[in-house]
């Protein structure tokens, strides 16, 4: 998330001082995978920080403008900051069937309470779904306040009809797979699976549907910030370290104890809370 600093000559709808997020998956604009607002099918496909553009922890980055998203008054900069993910998962429900209104309520459990999981378990519950997160560390379930009901361990999967996988661990999707209930939709979510073979037999025999997702669209960003003033984004906030403390974030990232780790690029931009001494060891 930043501000608009500077205009190209023919971008319209856009404004010096603007709020703004960028879209991290871009294409070419022009081909017709573009035109369908499918910019991860673009053959040009470039992402952000991570194939052929370079990242957004410096102090200006020079984007596209058709890769923005106005930010809501409503809406802090940290905040918007997680626009990216919650659009990650905003698409990867929509894959799965589920609609912002009008959904038919679900059982469904969610693997892993990191930022996809949390998220999309805030999402799901928001929609009227029961929920159920689960993950072994204790103080990730306990950020989610209550919100849904928590678990420690992979039980008995035959109650829910919607799973969301969001750990990347081969292990927990080769149990997800194995015990899902009949008919029962798999959405993954995590990365990196590992190699495995893997019968398909236990998907076809038992009527089970597995959905990949990755990545979002601009209609995922739009809902994603329309969605944000929804959500509790208290837990994401509670670490964050100014840029040139990046080594120590990256520490924080790695321990897997925060839910979320913020970087300041520039500290002239709204200040954040002080991050808690405990969770920044």
């Amino acid at each position: 998330s930043g501000t608009v600093v500077a205009l190209g000559p023919r971008v319209t709808g856009m404004s010096e001082g603007d709020r703004v997020v960028v879209e991290c998956i871009q294409g070419c604009g022009e081909c017709r995978e573009c035109m369908r607002d499918e910019a991860i099918r673009c053959s040009d496909r470039r992402e952000v920080g991570v194939i052929g553009q370079d990242g957004a922890c410096a102090e200006y980055l020079i984007t596209r403008a058709r890769y923005l998203h106005g930010v809501p008054d409503s809406v802090s900069l940290a905040e918007a900051a997680l626009a990216e993910p919650l659009a990650v998962v905003i698409k990867g429900l929509r894959r799965l069937g589920s609609k912002p209104t009008g959904d038919q309520p679900r059982r469904c459990a969610v693997f892993g309470a990191g930022t996809i999981g949390h998220l999309a378990a805030q999402i799901l519950k928001l929609r009227g779904h029961s929920v159920t997160v689960v993950d072994r560390q204790q103080a990730r379930l306990s950020l989610l306040n209550g919100v849904v009901s928590t678990a420690p361990e992979i039980g008995d999967l035959s109650e829910f009809e919607w799973l969301i996988e969001a750990t990347g661990s081969q292990v927990v999707l080769s149990s997800v797979l194995q015990h899902a209930s009949t008919g029962a939709t798999l959405l993954l979510l995590g990365l990196p699976y590992s190699d495995q073979t893997f019968n398909f037999e236990s998907i076809v025999a038992f009527d089970r549907t597995v959905i990949g997702s990755v990545g979002s669209s601009a209609s995922d960003f739009d809902e994603a910030m329309a969605t944000l003033p929804k959500l509790d984004t208290a837990p994401f906030l509670k670490t964050w370290f100014p840029l040139d403390q990046f080594d120590k974030a990256l520490a924080a990232a790695r321990s897997k104890t925060n839910l979320k780790v913020m970087l300041r690029v520039d500290a002239r931009v709204e200040k954040q809370p002080q991050p808690d001494p405990i969770q920044a060891v």
